[in-house]
């Protein structure tokens, strides 16, 4: 009984001693096992040639020409049984084929930043790339720069990895093309205000065929020649260099300083018909006083003149013939010691016998 036990106990750790050494060991390493995981493919070589596609990817099988279709694939439902683990061959005799892949990705600044990485498998699944078309001139024949989200699916991982070498820079080049032939169909201006968004006409314009180094391609081109799918696409933003949006802002700021401008003139005018207005009531005011009050009248008009004349020895004193004496006897100075701040002061005492003479006036 006990020996049942020992060799069971032996059978045992022998079991998950293997089971160790392909999960933690051979598998993660691609030696003699492999592991294939959700959503994936990886190719199996032996000698440098492929010799086997394997797959995980639940609903779909993949056929004889390397397409991945819907289906069942009696290899992934065995293999999912040991955690889609495969057995290759003998290593080094069979290996699992390593390229490597590089592709555009936007970081959280917002910038397009180039990845490359080695890989052992090719993802099945759609996936997201931002890219950016640069310089493309518009209908005025200024550069715009347009970003893009393109959503690629690998749906033959042979063609995609071995006739295409790069599928993704593949698919944004035919994108590119069509991009640049679109966006000489109207203004960055005319783009903003356009109900036809450019992203269906760069759909239409791929659909048509875009000539990619002396090669037309179209969507099916894409499919059937380099085994990738473009799931959607859209543009994000639409952008002028540089120097298109220094020339827009200066146009902006010229435009609103122009504006400022007419504002301006226009409150300038409308504060010199005010003053003006004032001043023809001001001396029509004046005028009226002045013929009331008489000789005390004029002489106050005199005064206020005066008052605006700068500098010691005022030169309309002589004109106004008795003024120099009577201005002589008032600050008991010579005509041409007197100062505007007491002519001003002589006016302030004639206003106030005039305010008292007018208010005596209106209680009689």
């Amino acid at each position: 009984m006990w020996m049942w036990m020992l060799g069971f106990v032996l059978s045992l750790g022998f079991l998950l001693f293997v089971y160790w050494l392909i999960f933690a060991r051979l598998a993660p390493s691609n030696r003699y096992w492999t592991k294939v995981g959700e959503g994936k493919a990886k190719f199996v070589k032996m000698g440098g040639a492929v010799t086997r596609t394997l797959i995980q990817k639940r609903g779909y099988r993949i056929q004889e020409d390397g397409e991945i279709v819907e289906g069942v694939d009696p290899d992934s439902i065995w293999s999912r049984w040991f955690g889609g683990q495969h057995w290759i061959g003998l290593y080094p005799i069979a290996a699992v084929h390593i390229y490597t892949l590089q592709w555009p990705e936007m970081n959280a600044r917002g910038e397009i930043e180039n990845q490359e990485e080695e890989f052992d498998y090719v993802s099945l699944r759609e996936h997201t790339y931002h890219f950016r078309v640069e310089d493309a001139e518009d209908l005025d024949e200024l550069p715009i720069t347009v970003t893009f989200a393109v959503v690629l699916r690998v749906i033959n991982p042979y063609r995609a990895v071995f006739v295409a070498t790069n599928w993704i820079r593949k698919a944004l080049d035919v994108i590119e093309a069509a991009a640049r032939n679109v966006v000489t169909q109207n203004t960055y201006r005319g783009w903003l205000e356009a109900d036809e968004d450019m992203s269906s006409l760069v759909h239409a314009r791929i659909c048509a065929g875009v000539d990619v180094d002396g090669v037309i391609i179209t969507y099916k081109g894409l499919r059937d020649r380099w085994g990738v799918e473009v799931v959607s696409q859209q543009v994000v933003k639409v952008d002028p260099a540089p120097e298109h949006r220094a020339a827009t802002l200066a146009a902006w700021n010229a435009d609103r300083a122009g504006e400022a401008t007419i504002v301006q003139a226009k409150a300038e005018a409308k504060k010199i018909r005010i003053e003006a207005k004032a001043e023809v009531s001001r001396i029509k005011a004046v005028y009226e006083t002045t013929q009331s009050f008489g000789d005390l009248g004029r002489l106050m008009t005199i005064l206020e003149h005066l008052s605006k004349e700068t500098g010691p020895g005022i030169a309309s004193v002589h004109v106004v013939p008795g003024l120099a004496e009577i201005l002589g006897n008032l600050t008991g100075k010579r005509t041409s010691e007197v100062t505007k701040e007491e002519i001003d002061l002589l006016k302030e005492k004639i206003d106030e016998l005039v305010d008292l003479s007018s208010s005596s006036s209106g209680e009689a």
